[in-house]
Protein backbone atom coordinates (compact mmCIF):
# COMPACT_ATOMS: atom_id res chain seq x y z
CA UNK A 1 0.00 0.00 0.00
CA UNK A 2 3.19 2.25 0.10
CA UNK A 3 2.01 3.80 -3.73
CA UNK A 4 -1.52 4.79 -2.00
CA UNK A 5 0.61 7.17 0.65
CA UNK A 6 -0.70 10.57 -0.27
CA UNK A 7 2.30 13.43 -0.45
CA UNK A 8 1.21 14.98 2.59
CA UNK A 9 2.12 11.93 4.38
CA UNK A 10 5.59 11.63 2.46
CA UNK A 11 6.12 15.47 4.02
CA UNK A 12 4.74 14.88 7.54
CA UNK A 13 7.14 11.54 7.93
CA UNK A 14 10.57 13.48 6.30
CA UNK A 15 9.34 16.56 8.49
CA UNK A 16 9.35 14.07 11.92
CA UNK A 17 12.73 12.08 11.03
CA UNK A 18 14.46 15.64 10.21
CA UNK A 19 13.24 17.73 13.12
CA UNK A 20 15.64 15.70 15.96
CA UNK A 21 18.48 15.95 13.43
CA UNK A 22 17.18 20.46 13.22
CA UNK A 23 17.04 20.55 17.15
CA UNK A 24 20.75 18.56 17.68
CA UNK A 25 22.08 20.66 15.21
CA UNK A 26 20.64 23.81 16.83
CA UNK A 27 21.58 22.73 20.37
CA UNK A 28 25.72 22.04 18.49
CA UNK A 29 25.20 25.26 17.11
CA UNK A 30 24.36 27.21 20.63
CA UNK A 31 26.53 25.56 22.62
CA UNK A 32 29.79 26.44 20.00
CA UNK A 33 28.43 30.26 20.51
CA UNK A 34 27.84 30.45 24.13
CA UNK A 35 31.90 28.57 24.60
CA UNK A 36 33.00 31.82 22.14
CA UNK A 37 31.23 34.21 23.84
CA UNK A 38 32.60 32.63 27.34
CA UNK A 39 35.74 32.60 25.56
CA UNK A 40 36.03 36.46 24.48
CA UNK A 41 34.88 37.13 27.94
CA UNK A 42 37.49 35.66 29.48
CA UNK A 43 39.76 37.64 27.60
CA UNK A 44 38.20 40.72 27.92
CA UNK A 45 38.54 40.35 31.99
CA UNK A 46 42.09 39.28 31.37
CA UNK A 47 43.19 42.34 29.65
CA UNK A 48 41.21 44.80 31.74
CA UNK A 49 42.62 42.46 35.35
CA UNK A 50 46.31 43.32 33.41
CA UNK A 51 45.35 46.95 32.62
CA UNK A 52 44.28 47.45 36.69
CA UNK A 53 47.62 46.01 37.45
CA UNK A 54 49.50 48.18 34.76
CA UNK A 55 47.95 51.21 36.37
CA UNK A 56 48.98 50.11 39.93
CA UNK A 57 52.46 50.32 38.92
CA UNK A 58 52.37 53.73 36.76
CA UNK A 59 49.71 55.81 39.20
CA UNK A 60 51.87 56.64 41.80
CA UNK A 61 55.24 57.34 39.55
CA UNK A 62 53.20 59.66 37.71
CA UNK A 63 52.15 61.45 40.12
CA UNK A 64 55.50 61.83 41.47
CA UNK A 65 56.37 63.07 38.65
CA UNK A 66 53.60 65.87 38.13
CA UNK A 67 54.49 66.82 41.85
CA UNK A 68 57.89 67.19 40.94
CA UNK A 69 57.25 69.15 38.15
CA UNK A 70 54.83 71.33 39.27
CA UNK A 71 56.10 72.20 43.34
CA UNK A 72 53.39 70.03 44.67
CA UNK A 73 53.04 67.56 47.35
CA UNK A 74 56.13 65.64 47.99
CA UNK A 75 58.23 67.36 45.58
CA UNK A 76 60.84 68.89 47.74
CA UNK A 77 61.87 64.92 48.57
CA UNK A 78 62.06 64.18 44.86
CA UNK A 79 65.56 64.68 43.70
CA UNK A 80 66.20 65.26 39.63
CA UNK A 81 68.02 61.82 39.35
CA UNK A 82 65.03 60.40 41.23
CA UNK A 83 62.79 62.33 38.67
CA UNK A 84 64.77 60.53 35.31
CA UNK A 85 65.30 57.19 37.09
CA UNK A 86 61.17 57.00 37.58
CA UNK A 87 60.54 58.09 34.10
CA UNK A 88 63.08 55.05 32.94
CA UNK A 89 60.84 52.56 34.97
CA UNK A 90 57.59 53.97 33.64
CA UNK A 91 58.47 53.77 30.40
CA UNK A 92 60.03 50.49 30.47
CA UNK A 93 56.57 49.35 31.84
CA UNK A 94 54.36 51.44 29.67
CA UNK A 95 56.52 50.65 26.03
CA UNK A 96 56.67 46.76 27.62
CA UNK A 97 52.56 46.82 27.74
CA UNK A 98 51.91 48.88 24.68
CA UNK A 99 49.50 46.56 23.21
CA UNK A 100 46.96 46.38 25.82
CA UNK A 101 46.25 49.98 25.77
CA UNK A 102 45.07 52.52 22.80
CA UNK A 103 46.51 54.16 20.79
CA UNK A 104 44.98 57.77 22.21
CA UNK A 105 45.98 56.29 25.63
CA UNK A 106 49.58 56.16 24.84
CA UNK A 107 49.56 59.40 22.76
CA UNK A 108 48.47 60.84 25.70
CA UNK A 109 51.36 59.27 27.94
CA UNK A 110 54.52 60.22 25.32
CA UNK A 111 52.67 64.01 25.25
CA UNK A 112 52.79 63.90 29.22
CA UNK A 113 56.75 62.49 29.03
CA UNK A 114 57.67 65.16 26.53
CA UNK A 115 56.15 67.93 28.14
CA UNK A 116 58.50 67.10 31.34
CA UNK A 117 61.55 65.41 29.50
CA UNK A 118 63.48 66.99 26.51
CA UNK A 119 63.69 63.67 24.75
CA UNK A 120 67.00 62.97 22.82
CA UNK A 121 68.67 66.18 23.99
CA UNK A 122 72.11 64.67 23.79
CA UNK A 123 74.07 61.60 23.04
CA UNK A 124 75.09 58.85 25.71
CA UNK A 125 72.90 60.78 28.52
CA UNK A 126 69.50 60.86 29.82
CA UNK A 127 66.79 62.96 28.51
CA UNK A 128 66.99 66.42 30.01
CA UNK A 129 64.18 67.64 32.62
CA UNK A 130 62.06 70.73 31.50
CA UNK A 131 60.93 71.45 34.97
CA UNK A 132 61.57 74.75 36.18
CA UNK A 133 64.08 74.70 39.37
CA UNK A 134 62.54 77.40 40.34
CA UNK A 135 59.07 79.10 40.39
CA UNK A 136 57.11 81.22 42.85
CA UNK A 137 55.60 77.82 44.79
CA UNK A 138 59.40 77.01 45.50
CA UNK A 139 63.12 76.86 44.64
CA UNK A 140 65.15 73.74 44.20
CA UNK A 141 68.21 75.14 45.35
CA UNK A 142 67.17 75.90 48.50
CA UNK A 143 66.76 72.35 49.46
CA UNK A 144 69.52 70.75 51.65
CA UNK A 145 70.28 67.78 48.76
CA UNK A 146 70.70 70.42 45.90
CA UNK A 147 73.96 70.74 44.56
CA UNK A 148 75.50 72.39 41.75
CA UNK A 149 76.04 69.55 39.75
CA UNK A 150 72.69 69.05 39.22
CA UNK A 151 71.47 72.20 37.11
CA UNK A 152 73.10 70.00 34.19
CA UNK A 153 70.23 67.58 34.43
CA UNK A 154 67.80 70.70 33.66
CA UNK A 155 67.13 71.69 29.92
CA UNK A 156 68.98 75.34 29.31
CA UNK A 157 67.01 75.98 26.49
CA UNK A 158 63.32 74.21 26.69
CA UNK A 159 62.25 74.82 30.25
CA UNK A 160 58.74 74.84 30.76
CA UNK A 161 56.40 76.43 33.30
CA UNK A 162 53.99 74.78 35.43
CA UNK A 163 51.13 76.09 33.92
CA UNK A 164 52.19 74.39 30.66
CA UNK A 165 52.77 71.11 32.53
CA UNK A 166 49.27 71.46 34.47
CA UNK A 167 46.78 74.33 33.38
CA UNK A 168 45.56 76.33 35.40
CA UNK A 169 42.22 75.79 37.44
CA UNK A 170 40.00 78.04 39.12
CA UNK A 171 41.36 76.70 42.85
CA UNK A 172 43.45 79.02 44.52
CA UNK A 173 46.41 77.46 45.53
CA UNK A 174 47.34 77.39 49.22
CA UNK A 175 50.00 74.83 51.20
CA UNK A 176 47.62 74.13 53.95
CA UNK A 177 44.07 73.73 52.33
CA UNK A 178 43.46 74.45 48.82
CA UNK A 179 40.24 75.87 48.00
CA UNK A 180 39.01 74.81 44.56
CA UNK A 181 35.82 75.36 42.87
CA UNK A 182 34.31 73.75 39.45
CA UNK A 183 33.41 76.33 36.77
CA UNK A 184 31.10 74.01 35.34
CA UNK A 185 28.81 73.45 38.96
CA UNK A 186 28.28 77.45 38.23
CA UNK A 187 27.64 77.07 34.75
CA UNK A 188 24.66 74.69 34.87
CA UNK A 189 21.12 75.56 35.01
CA UNK A 190 19.44 71.79 34.84
CA UNK A 191 18.20 70.42 36.68
CA UNK A 192 16.58 72.97 39.28
CA UNK A 193 17.27 72.72 42.80
CA UNK A 194 15.23 70.90 44.75
CA UNK A 195 14.68 72.82 47.74
CA UNK A 196 13.95 75.85 44.88
CA UNK A 197 10.69 75.35 43.03
CA UNK A 198 11.06 75.76 38.77
CA UNK A 199 11.22 79.39 37.58
CA UNK A 200 8.18 77.81 35.56
CA UNK A 201 6.32 75.83 38.55
CA UNK A 202 3.15 77.48 40.01
CA UNK A 203 3.23 79.42 43.66
CA UNK A 204 0.70 76.99 45.78
CA UNK A 205 0.16 79.70 48.49
CA UNK A 206 -0.43 82.28 46.19
CA UNK A 207 -3.01 79.91 44.18
CA UNK A 208 -4.74 78.83 47.19
CA UNK A 209 -5.62 82.67 48.60
CA UNK A 210 -6.97 83.44 44.94
CA UNK A 211 -8.97 79.97 45.01
CA UNK A 212 -10.72 81.13 48.12
CA UNK A 213 -11.47 84.48 47.41
CA UNK A 214 -13.19 83.00 44.24
CA UNK A 215 -15.00 80.64 46.65
CA UNK A 216 -16.37 83.57 49.10
CA UNK A 217 -17.82 85.17 45.83
CA UNK A 218 -19.45 82.98 44.15
CA UNK A 219 -23.10 83.12 44.98
CA UNK A 220 -25.11 80.21 47.51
Amino acid sequence: MASSWTSLQIATLAVDALTPLTVAGLGIFIARASRRIEQVQWANQTVVTRRLDIFGQLAPGLNQLLCFATFVGGWKEIQPKQAIAIKRQLDETMYASKVLFSDQLFAAYHQFMTTLFAMYATTDADAHLRAPIESKWGNRRNMAWWEDSMTSLFSPDSVVSTDDIQPPTTCERSDSAPNCTSPARHSLSWPPSPRQPSAQGPKPAVLDDQERRRQRQRPT
